[in-house]
């Protein structure tokens, strides 16, 4: 066996945080540290976790942060506490820096972590765009940091990762000359029995009639929840028994639930809230 690598990894967000975003990087984390490499995440404290802990075997260490734009984006603050965690991390030993997501603040400090050290950088990209942000201002910004700071990490890395060939053009349009496509894995669940499927019908208040769409994802314009609902009253015409399932949590539940009501659309649409991996994996089935 190869000489195991000592991994550290700089991720806007980590557990108790739940999403698509984390979730993948457990299950990337958990199959590195089962391959015997060390993997250290640095990650943002905007849930008042513990500072430093080992999750599932990996040890998690949460800089102090802000939680802005309605708690959708978290900020490394530039503290005396901030510094004393970096100055820990700079007396140990590591072999390759991880960044994942160009638009964290964790990826501008990964990557000058890796300039200031000399260890090479890897940097993952999940975005295919932009943010998207419906405030003019953010979203120049926004754009501004992508091929400033953004760029420059990219500039840094030894290898650019897209999770998909969108993503891939994303990094080429930030300046990346090589970028590599891994898609993110997914762990594969046993199929339902007939019987179990029904009586998931059955909770969710589906007949074995209704034509049912899931849409999975956070309640933000990114996701584009609010580009689905107008066209739902529309499809209704084209297919009645249409019941639209949303599996997910955000600041902007409220919006998304008046524009239910608005396009009067109550009975086609269920808001599920925010499943545990187990629940969406038998939704999804």
């Amino acid at each position: 066996m190869a000489k195991p690598l000592r991994v550290l990894v700089f991720a806007g967000y980590y557990v108790p945080h739940q999403g698509g975003y984390t979730k993948s990087l457990q299950g990337l984390f958990q199959g590195l540290v089962a391959a015997g490499h060390l993997v250290p995440v640095v990650t943002c404290n905007v849930f008042r976790q513990k500072t430093e802990e080992y999750v599932e075997g990996i040890r998690v260490i949460r800089f102090p942060a802000w939680h802005i734009l309605k708690g959708t984006y978290p900020v490394i603050i530039p503290s005396w506490s901030t510094f004393r965690l970096l100055r820990s991390l700079w007396k140990e030993k590591f072999d390759v820096i991880s960044t994942q997501t160009l638009f964290f603040t964790t990826s501008f400090l990964g990557a000058f972590y890796s300039w200031a050290r000399r260890i090479p950088l890897i940097h993952t990209e999940r975005g295919s765009c932009h943010s998207v942000v419906s405030n003019p201002l953010i979203d120049l910004i926004s754009r501004l940091i992508d091929h400033t700071l953004g760029a420059w990490v990219i500039h840094r890395a030894r290898y650019n990762i897209g999770v998909s060939k969108a993503t891939c053009g994303f990094l080429k349009h930030l300046g990346a000359k090589h970028t590599l496509p891994i898609p993110n894995g997914v762990e594969l669940t046993p199929i339902l029995s007939v019987s179990h499927r029904n009586a998931l019908r059955e909770k969710w208040d589906l007949t074995k009639e209704d034509y049912v769409m899931l849409f999975v994802g956070s309640f933000i314009p990114a996701k584009g929840l609010q580009d689905i609902l107008p066209l739902v009253r529309s499809w209704r015409t084209i297919e009645p028994r249409l019941k639209l399932l949303v599996a997910g949590g955000g600041v902007q539940r409220e919006r998304h639930e008046k524009m239910i009501s608005n396009f009067a659309i109550q009975d086609s649409v269920k808001l599920m809230g925010l499943l545990s991996h187990e629940n969406l994996m038998e939704c999804l089935q």
